[in-house]
């Protein structure tokens, strides 16, 4: 599932929320990726956005994030466990934008 985030500027460091309520009500081990999605090329290395590690509060994953290049939009992806076994996936775009 691909959720659509509020767009951020550059110079911002906002909070990411993904909700895994509706597939599990105990995540574990949470694992949080960026990629570029679409826009102009830039910096290789896009951890660099990712703030910190995620922190799970109930059953959303949260995940900070910093910079960005404007005009580009990311695919945030997070990566849940459980107890019994079981791995899902939330994604959302990120998009990037000067104000």
């Amino acid at each position: 599932m691909t959720d659509e985030f509020s767009p951020k500027d550059p110079a911002e460091i906002v909070p990411l929320s993904f909700d895994f309520a509706a597939l599990t009500s105990a995540p574990i081990n949470p694992v949080v990726t960026v990629v570029r999605d679409s826009g102009p090329k830039g910096a290789a290395d896009l951890s660099g956005m990712l703030l910190g590690t995620p922190q799970i509060t109930g059953t959303e994953v949260l995940q900070k994030v910093q910079g960005g290049i404007a005009t580009t939009t990311y695919r945030v992806r997070a990566q849940v466990d459980t107890a019994a076994g079981l791995r899902y996936v939330r994604t959302g775009l990120l998009p990037v934008e000067t104000a």
